[in-house]
């Protein structure tokens, strides 16, 4: 990582002229800070847009580069797709590097894990599941996956993964992490990148599911555990929670396997339930309309031996 602080402060209404293609941005607002640079949301050409903009310009250049990986992949929109990337001086007339790509549209997983059903949310991470297969055959981890990271496309009704400032090339150190996501924090595994990394993150993006997460800086394990065992919404995935967390799946097709079991088992279970509640009305009722019959015979009796 550079010494350069990466963070550039914009204010809205702010534009940038691209020194190379000549295109003209219009920032909005800012959407995000971290680590490595900043994000706004730009206008270009009646469009909107995302621009990442960074200080330290070898930032650009690799996030500029695994988003054309990405496009390159067959059947993969996982990141935001890429539209330009470019030089520009800001107002104080210094220059920076920047990239521009696609505004992501839809709403952040934040706000729907606990919303959403169970079933619907196991679809949408089996998915996902497919989807970061196909980016770990490719030699990469996302690396800071979490649910802040993660948009729900309206028009494409899944997860879109943005901020790829995490992304590493499989057998390096993961150098962009959040604490209650990362493996390394609760002592259950190191921080080289493989695809058990991204698989930890999301079985805690599924924890989340039965409530927010918030635990001390001591990442101790017995709290981890104690959650998903006194756990109640997520109890149908508990098991394949549980062998994420510690690493027991070789890759996501494996995980996504067991998550799709769950599944099948979580939907079936709900149809054999009403059948078993309209078999047992069907019971009831024919042993009400028994019991009447009998009554009616009794009574027609008792009237003929009083007549």
């Amino acid at each position: 990582m550079s010494s350069i602080h990466p963070t550039v402060r914009l204010a809205n209404g702010t534009r940038i002229n691209g020194l190379w293609h000549n295109r003209q941005y219009h920032i909005k607002q800012l959407l995000g800070e971290g680590a490595r640079g900043s994000t706004y949301l730009v206008e270009a050409s009646g469009k909107k847009m995302a621009l990442k903009i960074s200080r330290d310009p070898s930032v650009v250049t690799a996030e500029a580069n695994i988003l054309k990986k990405l496009q390159r992949a067959q059947s993969v929109s996982l990141g935001p797709s890429l539209i330009d990337v470019d030089d520009g001086y800001l107002p104080n007339r210094m220059k920076q590097s920047f990239y521009v790509m696609e505004y992501v549209q839809g709403k952040p997983m934040t706000s729907l894990v606990g919303k959403l059903s169970l079933v619907d949310l196991g679809r949408l991470m089996s998915r996902l599941l497919s989807e970061l297969h196909q980016l770990h055959s490719m030699g990469y981890i996302f690396g800071d996956l979490k649910l802040d990271n993660m948009i729900f496309d309206d028009g494409l009704k899944r997860i879109r993964l943005v901020d790829v400032g995490g992304v590493t090339q499989v057998g390096r150190g993961i150098r962009e992490y959040t604490s209650i996501y990362d493996r390394g924090f609760w002592r259950l595994g190191g921080r080289k990148a493989d695809p058990t990394y991204d698989l930890f993150a999301l079985a805690i993006c599924l924890m989340h599911a039965e409530r927010p997460l918030k635990f001390d800086s001591n990442g101790q394990q017995q709290m981890l555990w104690r959650f998903l065992s006194s756990s109640r919404r997520i109890t149908p995935f508990q098991q394949v929670i549980k062998q994420a967390l510690l690493g027991k799946y070789r890759d996501a097709l494996h995980m996504k396997r067991d998550l799709d079991l769950a599944l099948q088992q979580l939907s079936l279970s709900r149809p054999v339930q009403g059948r078993t509640t309209k078999t047992n009305t069907q019971r009831i009722s024919e042993r009400d309309l028994i019991t009447l019959s009998g009554m009616v015979a009794f009574n027609g009796l008792m009237i003929y031996i009083l007549l």
